[in-house]
């Protein structure tokens, strides 16, 4: 009889350590699963930030532009100036 309980003493301290080991387990687990949605999180907001920076890069394209066709707006006026002045002068 002593043998059982000394046996059932030991089953008991093993189911102990497995239920100890179970509570760390599922802490771990849901440190784990927070990681997980944080990382989701990070992602979809990364995928915000890169529409963003496309958008202002598209905008710093366009307003590169501009000085270059005003200056062409000019170039082309003074041109146009020029040989309507020469064929005035050659033709009046």
């Amino acid at each position: 009889m002593e043998a059982i309980e000394v046996q059932f003493g030991k089953l008991e301290q093993k189911v102990d350590d497995v239920i100890m080991r179970m509570n760390k387990m599922e802490t771990l687990v849901e440190s784990i699963h927070q990681m997980a949605l944080n990382i989701k999180e990070l992602t979809v907001n990364f995928g915000a930030m890169e529409n963003h920076v496309k958008r202002i890069s598209d905008d710093v394209d366009e307003l590169k532009t501009k000085p270059a066709k005003r200056w062409e707006s000019l170039v082309a006026a003074l041109i146009a100036g020029v040989v309507g002045a020469f064929i005035g002068h050659y033709l009046g």
